[in-house]
């Protein structure tokens, strides 16, 4: 997520496995605000950077940020029983 960019009628979102994104990057062009990036490998560290698109052309990158998915957590138990015996 980033803060929208006035004037701004597309992103560009670029993005590596290693820190130090530039635009000679993976890239994904024209991307909607509030893009989901997803098929990514959990535990897997991604680093990203952003620029803002418009009619006269591209801005300059933005800062760089990283995030790692993690496989969800699993969902609690069912069924719970306590069963009472003697001193147990």
């Amino acid at each position: 997520m980033w803060t929208p960019v006035t004037d701004a009628t597309s992103y560009n979102l670029y993005w590596n496995t290693s820190s130090g994104v530039s635009t000679d990057d993976n890239q994904i062009i024209g991307v909607n605000f509030g893009y989901t990036h997803t098929g990514r490998a959990n535990g897997t560290e991604y680093h990203y950077v952003v620029t803002a698109v418009n009619d006269i052309g591209e801005s300059p990158v933005s800062d760089e940020d990283s995030a790692t998915p993690m496989p969800p957590l699993p969902i609690a138990p069912t069924g719970l029983a306590a069963v009472a015996g003697d001193t147990e």
